[in-house]
């Protein structure tokens, strides 16, 4: 048989030289196709248990994001608030510094 597999096909004369040689490729295609078919299989279910675990709806992927944006706003909206009234009691001294420093020149 596996004299069969390493001569030369061409070189096989009887007819049932023949045939046990197509046999023996027959047999070692199905199971090559059967071995592929059941790593196909295997791969196809793993994916596919991969994907039910990670097929999760909307609010479980990211409802962790959605109530830490939901806590950052209104800390945002109070940060806005300080630092606009800071600036704006920033802007009002710096006007009625140069406010009396314009009353001081005019009075030279």
């Amino acid at each position: 048989m596996l004299s069969l597999l390493t001569s030369n096909p061409y070189s096989v004369q009887s007819s049932s030289q023949r045939l046990e040689l197509h046999l023996l490729f027959r047999t070692i295609s199905s199971f090559l196709l059967q071995a592929s078919v059941r790593f196909l299989s295997m791969e196809v279910i793993s994916r596919a248990l991969l994907v039910a675990r990670d097929d999760k709806s909307f609010w479980e992927k990211y409802k962790w994001l959605i109530i830490g944006g939901a806590i950052a706003i209104p800390i945002q909206v109070v940060a806005g608030l300080f630092y606009l009234r800071y600036r704006k009691k920033k802007k009002a001294a710096k006007m009625m510094q140069s406010e009396e420093e314009g009353r001081i020149l005019r009075r030279r």
